[in-house]
């Protein structure tokens, strides 16, 4: 079962049902406090409910309250739910610090790629505003390759021109980024516009923007969606001060922003997730003789990604997970992590960087969510007035900004957004018809 919540459970939430409302604590989340307004009733109606406060859901909740702003759609009752004590608690807030984006040739579709491209501009102007706040920084990322096989499966498989990425041969390697072992590292692809951010830090932005517009209610999980008529009505329990109470809400539209999260979901789109754990380090600041890892970095066809923060030369280190017999797949705790994957990312990282004298300061863990496709699923569910943008495969922070952007302008107007039809929902439908048993 789950573990890591606080207080009884009532009778009709199931263990399985729990989010733990209480994860590990990530080094992101370090200074998260509860909002101290939250006290919105838990009978009432809205024109939108988002549930999830991540990256998504919280961008989606921004770019409504942007709209209600400028009068380009009439006041709306809109609010989100969010099982945590406040928004970018789950992966949002636990992840690596990247922002690299796919290149054309791992997306496999070129219109994929351009919404991609889309989600990443809308994301990089607005990182613009807050630059200083969230810690931006342009470093470009390398993908680095320790063995031969790994530079011929690249050959074969990158198109260079179009994938706008650079080759990069040992002594190229060691050139750019002279602290790396240059024994292990024997080549690498270079792909520019990539870097690292505060991801928490640039949803709180959007939080503070959309607040005033928009209602979040936290510690709130939703406990079953029925679907009426023309609307649904939410069964939701809010933990607080170790009570809980129930309630439910009606909404004309829902949206879904929940990523790993899918028991509400239509048994078609649970059948097609995968949901997994990473876990994260994150070192003691480094000596300044090292000097600062001028790139992002990913190791292992990604399994392990690296960053060296360039405010405080911290290094944060993710991956490993092959560690664990079960490849960590198929849990949604957070509260709990896998020692081993934390001494084995130490490790790795000693080796790839000998000369860092590194030390762990803490470590923690997240969910993510991959489908059977390896693409997420956006877009409208069985009607206009449902809509969802959830799994994105270990690879949201470039595209949940601008998918929660996406569902937005769907919410106001269906016809106002094209997704590709690559990452729509009924892809997954098959002969089933109709949305399937929630429960």
């Amino acid at each position: 079962g789950m573990g890591g919540t606080t207080g009884n459970m009532s009778p009709s939430i199931t263990a399985a049902h729990k989010i733990p409302t209480i994860g590990t604590q990530s080094w992101w989340l370090r200074e998260n406090k509860l909002p101290t307004d939250d006290s919105h009733p838990l009978f009432s109606e809205y024109d939108i409910i988002i549930v999830g406060a991540g990256m998504t859901g919280t961008s989606c909740a921004y770019h409504l309250a942007k709209m209600m702003e400028a009068e380009q759609m009439k006041p709306k009752k809109v609010l989100v739910v969010e099982a945590r004590q406040h928004v970018s608690c789950g992966a949002t807030g636990r992840n690596g610090g990247h922002l690299w984006p796919r290149s054309k040739s791992e997306l496999g579709d070129e219109e994929y790629f351009n919404f991609q491209e889309h989600c990443v501009r809308i994301l990089r102007d607005k990182i613009k505003d807050i630059e200083e706040e969230c810690e931006w920084a342009e470093t470009g990322a390398v993908n680095v390759a320790r063995f031969q096989d790994e530079i011929d499966d690249w050959d074969d498989f990158y198109d260079v021109s179009s994938d706008g990425v650079e080759m990069w041969n040992q002594q190229g390697i060691k050139k750019r980024i002279p602290q790396i072992n240059e024994d292990n590292a024997i080549g690498g692809v270079f792909y520019k516009n990539c870097g690292q951010f505060y991801p928490q830090k640039f949803v709180h932005s959007l939080f503070n923007e959309a607040k005033d517009k928009v209602k979040f209610l936290f510690m709130t999980t939703v406990d079953s969606v029925e679907k009426n008529d023309s609307d649904f009505t939410l069964h939701v329990t809010q933990h607080a001060n170790n009570e809980f109470h129930t309630g439910a809400l009606t909404t004309k539209t829902l949206i879904h922003c929940t990523n790993a999260y899918v028991k509400n979901l239509p048994d078609y789109i649970q059948d097609s997730i995968i949901p997994f754990r990473g876990q994260v380090i994150i070192t003691k600041p480094t000596d300044e003789k090292f000097g600062l890892i001028p790139h992002s970095l990913a190791f292992n066809d990604g399994f392990e990604y690296l960053i060296h923060r360039q405010k405080d030369r911290r290094i944060v280190f993710g991956g490993m997970r092959w560690v664990s017999e079960s490849k960590e797949e198929h849990t949604i705790d957070d509260s709990d992590k896998h020692p081993e994957i934390s001494e084995k990312l130490l490790e790795n990282l000693c080796e790839w960087f000998p000369e860092a004298n590194i030390e762990i300061e803490t470590d923690w863990s997240g969910i993510m969510a991959n489908t059977v496709d390896s693409k997420p699923i956006v877009g409208q569910l069985d009607s206009q007035n449902e809509l969802i943008g959830v799994a994105f495969c270990g690879n949201g922070m470039p595209k949940s900004y601008g998918v929660g952007e996406s569902l937005a302008h769907l919410a106001v107007n269906p016809l106002s957004r094209e997704i590709p039809s690559c990452l729509k929902p009924d892809r997954f439908k098959g002969g089933t018809e109709g949305g399937g048993k929630r429960d």
